[in-house]
């Protein structure tokens, strides 16, 4: 009796819908670390999602007319940006279409200026390599200087080249 209890329970969970993990480290000064904010959840949500998020962001505050522009994160999330998520954001890094800009929770200022979608990809991507997002207070603070550009770029060339090599999980 039992173990059939088990086995149906076993397959009930199989085959149930279940929410990714994308468990990680969120320094935020709380216990909890879950950070659902602006109907997002970082611990379930991938780094793709969060763009269409921002975008969606901008349309709805275009339609209502809001000048007050600020999608907050709160706290420091690290290694929530994973390799797998790169390829797809690195090919988001030439669009110019608007979203929100990403403004961590520690910040005191407010921002009235939308960003696009490839510089939010680019600071995400920028996430993954120094492991931790967001890097800064707003990711519009966030400039490259040219010489850091070329290396972004070089880099963007290497892991794609590197990435395509390996399996994919």
């Amino acid at each position: 009796m039992w173990r059939a209890l088990l086995v149906g329970f076993t397959l009930l969970t199989a085959c149930s819908t279940t929410v990714p993990s994308r468990n990680h480290y969120v320094d935020d000064g709380r216990e909890d670390e879950r950070n659902v904010l602006g109907g997002f959840d970082f611990q379930s949500q991938s780094p793709l999602e969060l763009i269409e998020t921002l975008k969606a962001g901008a349309s709805e505050l275009k339609r209502r007319g809001i000048k007050f522009t600020n999608f907050g994160v709160a706290g420091t999330h690290y290694g929530w940006v994973r390799a797998q998520d790169i390829p797809a954001l690195i090919a988001l890094l030439d669009s110019n279409e608007p979203c929100q800009p990403v403004v961590s929770s520690f910040s005191s200022s407010l921002t009235y200026e939308l960003s696009t979608v490839g510089h939010e990809a680019a600071y995400l991507i920028e996430g993954f390599r120094r492991g931790r997002y967001p890097l800064q207070v707003s990711s519009l603070s966030w400039k490259q200087s040219p010489s850091e550009q070329r290396d972004f770029d070089a880099w963007c060339e290497r892991f794609l080249k590197t990435y395509k090599l390996r399996p994919h999980v």
